[in-house]
């Protein structure tokens, strides 16, 4: 196979890029049917970048890179690089609306404040999406330029490329890292809301009946009554009236109760 040239460094699959190209477009009218049939605007986000994503990969197929059209190499980039911000932007938030939904007590008191805090939650669920949004832009940025760069040196400047081959890999390991971040954060969320639901639901609930492991009711009612009878009377009466005060006829009268 000759050795490819160019900021690509080979010749991309005209099959791969068809195929997610439709597989994106799929996923952009689902993710656009939900979103309006449900009117949820902010999520508006996610069909545009799925559609974004489609469009970049269908491009891909036009591109040679022994003849490279620079406009529509930057095009495809932009478009391939930028939607993954748009994904994650869509996840920040949904953390917001996670936290209101597993706690009760966030703005119930009507406050709008942003810095409003959650017990689920180790920062204030109002400025997640904005700083991890503001985070992905940056990121974005980076990697455009990196992409412009890259486009810009062609054959000529394998210098150039190499430079913005290693920006666009800075500009995606800070994403990574921003990704982990907000992973991290979300895992803590889901563990406090595990942690809460533990200690106070399924913890005293095992205390309240866990008890009658150790002291069945029916045997503690036979042992008050047989201690009761001995108190009052020092023994049990032998007669026939006596009988129906013993604690197997005890037990009896306590099933009228079930």
């Amino acid at each position: 196979m000759p050795e490819q040239s160019g900021p690509l460094q080979y010749q991309p699959s005209d099959a791969g890029n068809i195929a997610f190209g439709v597989v994106y477009a799929i996923l952009g009218l689902v993710f656009s049917y939900y979103t309006y049939r449900h009117k949820n605007k902010w999520a508006i986000c996610l069909p545009t970048a799925a559609f974004a994503s489609s469009i970049g990969f269908f491009c891909r197929t036009a591109i040679d890179t022994k003849d490279l059209n620079v406009g529509l190499f930057v095009v495809q980039n932009i478009l391939i690089i930028a939607t993954p911000s748009a994904f994650l932007a869509f996840n920040y938030m949904l953390y917001g609306r996670l936290i209101t939904a597993i706690d009760p007590q966030f703005g119930a008191s009507g406050s709008k404040s942003r810095m409003e805090k959650s017990r689920y939650s180790a920062i204030p669920p109002r400025i997640v999406s904005r700083v991890f949004i503001g985070s992905d832009i940056t990121t974005f940025l980076i990697q455009v330029v990196a992409g412009s760069i890259m486009g810009s040196a062609g054959d000529e400047d394998e210098s150039l490329a190499n430079i913005g081959d290693k920006l666009f890999l800075v500009g995606v390991c800070a994403q990574g890292a921003t990704y982990s971040l907000f992973t991290v954060l979300l895992t803590v969320a889901l563990a406090r809301l595990i942690v809460f639901l533990f200690v106070l639901d399924a913890v005293p609930l095992v205390l309240a009946i866990g008890i009658w492991a150790i002291f069945w009711p029916p045997i503690l009612f036979e042992r008050i009554t047989t201690h009761v009878r001995e108190g009052m009377y020092g023994y049990y009466m032998k007669d026939s009236n006596a009988d129906l005060r013993t604690p197997s006829n005890e037990s009896s009268r306590q099933s009228e109760f079930a």
